[in-house]
């Protein structure tokens, strides 16, 4: 099992930041689907790690999480309406979007491999199996977190989830976090802390952690 706070070395041409769950909806406190005090904190970590993988230009993908007033989830389901589509609620949280050209990845379920164009913005830019790392950040912890590592593991890329920068409800946190460190996810999969990931600029020398 890996370390929980495992010292991660990545290059930013040979890695990428995946973010999700940045929404109001989840980061408002302000809203039903907010986890509680700690995601403050946690986001807090979320800004300090994205403003270093800016710094380093890496390269760095948004996922924007919709849906429709139609959805089945809504209209088959029974659940009550969340992140819809042209409302503040799933508009990218204050200081959590994305800048310049980060691109945004539109999902319309809560696992940013189903029905999106993720990997072919991958292979856009470079972003290969094999060899490269994805750092993993975002809420909730237990579901879209879960799929995009579960899924980036399952395709062969180094994951790493950095547990300051993930956030949701504290047990199913825990859970899944426990969950990414096991056999059969662990092979590729470092769970650590955001200070623990080192960015190495081309030079050989290291973008600071806040």
């Amino acid at each position: 099992m890996p370390a929980r706070t495992q010292e991660v070395v990545i290059t930013p041409g040979k890695s990428a930041l995946l973010v999700m769950g940045v929404e109001n909806d989840f980061v408002s406190p302000k809203r039903k689907l907010y986890p509680g005090p700690p995601t403050r904190t946690r986001v807090a970590s979320m800004k300090r790690l994205l403003a270093r993988a800016r710094q380093a230009r890496m390269k760095i993908f948004f996922i924007h999480s919709v849906r429709s007033a139609d959805s089945p989830e809504f209209s088959v389901f029974g659940l009550p309406p969340y992140l819809l589509e042209g409302t503040w609620g799933s508009e990218f949280a204050e200081g959590m979007g994305p800048v310049f050209d980060e691109e945004v990845v539109e999902a319309r379920t809560f696992d940013c491999f189903v029905k999106t164009n993720i990997e072919h913005l991958f292979r856009k830019y470079d972003v290969q199996p094999l060899g490269d790392h994805v750092i993993v950040m975002g809420g909730i912890a237990n579901v879209s977190i879960y799929h995009a590592a579960s899924g980036l593991s399952q395709r062969h890329f180094n994951v790493i989830v950095p547990r300051d920068c993930v956030f949701g409800n504290r047990a199913g946190e825990e859970r899944i976090l426990r969950q990414l460190s096991e056999s059969p996810l662990n092979y590729n999969t470092a769970i650590t802390i955001s200070r623990n990931i080192r960015i190495r600029e081309s030079l050989g020398l290291f973008v600071r952690s806040y």
